[in-house]
């Protein structure tokens, strides 16, 4: 049956419905990893924007620039070592130079070795800024390397879980009437569809007495208004026009209360039929014999007269006078000038003479 596919390899269908709950988890997995790939790419995209704030001001077009320009740590030492020479050499000119012979040449050589001075400072200072650049650069460079490696972590992980979600997120696609869905029905549509045409069918019974065999009633696909899935529509077969099928909405005022009252009964025998089903022994009708014609309401009352023979309470809730007529065990409401009502009940003698 349509019910025991539905319910593929579980015994029944809340237990498979239980299943599809538990991989659902798996989905939530699936968003966690998508939100760490989301954060990996901003942390990367901020290291990327702090590394072109830093090679702007030391002066670089690309990190690829920087990193040629630095030097290798055997050059900044023998860079090193050539500065210290050279402030051992100016010292000991320095000295040379207070010789007495020297004395009167002071003022001469005071200029050259101020220059040396300044450009042995100017050699250091651009010494200490590479090292201070390459620092930096440095941990930059380790900072959107890490970054990058969390980003593909956790692009991994995603991958891993998509894969590993696929399954239960395609089942939850089927169950709710999503993508992959092609008749767009959820699943309790779909497993309600049999109890429905059962229900359809036994209100035909009803609603061909009622109609002198006129209208017939069929379950259809047609959509559920905006939500394009698929439900439990209704159309209406007229084998007075050639077996036209017509929209439900097209029915007069007394046909649509009959095909209201025929479903109503439909449900009633259906719940009734059911192996361990609850009797509905009692039934309430409220308004609408005022849209029937007097042959309707015959039709109409036919059936209430069957419900009671087959041991069946029937409560009729009406306006119309005719009733009176119709019904002999009766309770009438009348209302007060007070704002009261007065309730008076009228028995027919059989049921009189028998209570």
């Amino acid at each position: 049956s349509r019910v025991s596919k539905a319910c593929g390899d579980y015994p029944t269908v809340a237990s498979r419905m239980d299943a599809i709950r538990r991989r659902a988890s798996h989905a939530g997995r699936l968003a966690a990893a998508q939100r760490s790939v989301s954060e990996a790419r901003r942390n990367a995209l901020e290291r990327r924007h702090q590394l072109a704030a830093e090679l702007e001001v030391r002066g670089f077009a690309s990190a690829t620039e920087a990193e040629d320009a630095l030097l290798p740590e055997l050059d900044r030492n023998d860079l090193r070592h050539h500065v210290e020479q050279h402030r051992r050499d100016s010292a000991q000119v320095d000295s040379s130079l207070q010789a007495p012979h020297l004395a009167a040449i002071g003022d001469a050589v005071a200029a050259p070795t101020d220059d040396l001075e300044a450009a042995t400072e100017a050699a250091e200072e651009a010494v200490r800024a590479l090292t201070l650049a390459q620092g930096a650069l440095t941990h930059t460079i380790k900072a959107s390397q890490a970054a990058l490696n969390d980003m593909r972590t956790a692009i991994a992980e995603l991958a891993r879980i998509q894969h590993e979600a696929g399954p239960v997120v395609r089942m939850a696609e089927l169950a709710n009437a999503q993508q992959g869905n092609q008749l767009r029905m959820t699943l309790p549509t779909f497993v309600l569809l049999q109890r429905f045409e059962e229900v359809v069918d036994l209100a035909n019974v009803r609603l061909s007495a009622m109609t002198d065999g006129r209208y017939e009633l069929r379950r259809t696909d047609a959509r559920e208004g905006r939500s394009q899935k698929l439900g439990l529509g209704l159309e209406v077969i007229d084998h007075a026009s050639g077996d036209a099928t017509r929209e439900p909405h097209t029915l007069s005022g007394g046909e649509t209360f009959k095909a209201s009252l025929a479903m109503a009964l439909g449900l009633a025998d259906a719940v009734t039929a059911e192996a361990g089903g609850v009797e509905l022994n009692t039934l309430f009708v409220d308004e609408g014999f005022g849209s029937l014609d007097p042959g309707s309401l015959d039709a109409v009352m036919d059936q209430m007269t069957k419900l009671r023979q087959a041991g069946r309470t029937v409560g009729v809730i009406s306006h119309v006078a005719e009733m009176k007529q119709r019904i002999a065990e009766r309770v009438t409401v009348r209302p007060n000038g007070d704002g009261t009502s007065r309730l008076s009940c009228t028995v027919s003698e059989e049921v009189a003479m028998t209570g």
